[in-house]
């Protein structure tokens, strides 16, 4: 059985590697990057089946890369599921 391969997109990097680790400990195959500008080259390049990615981040956030990455996949008549989430740190 072939694994789903994941991009998971979040600027904290204990985030990234937390939720990295788990779905790689799944049995998933994770491509990680730490900005929305990198989840956009990366995305350019490979196939996705499924895109994780943080709602809030610096320069491009998640809706950006989603929506800017939605407009290439659709004339290539194609998409990815997705997934958004946010997160707050309070102490």
């Amino acid at each position: 059985m072939e694994k789903v391969n994941i991009l998971l997109v979040d600027d904290d990097p204990y985030i990234l590697e937390g939720i990295g680790a788990d779905l790689e400990s799944q049995g998933f195959d994770v491509t990680k990057t730490n900005s929305g500008d990198a989840a956009l080259e990366v995305l350019q390049k490979n196939n996705f089946d499924l895109v994780i990615t943080d709602l809030v981040m610096e320069d491009t956030d998640g809706i950006q890369v989603l929506k800017k990455h939605q407009k290439v996949k659709r004339r290539n008549h194609g998409h990815y599921p997705y997934r958004l989430w946010r997160h707050e740190i309070r102490h």
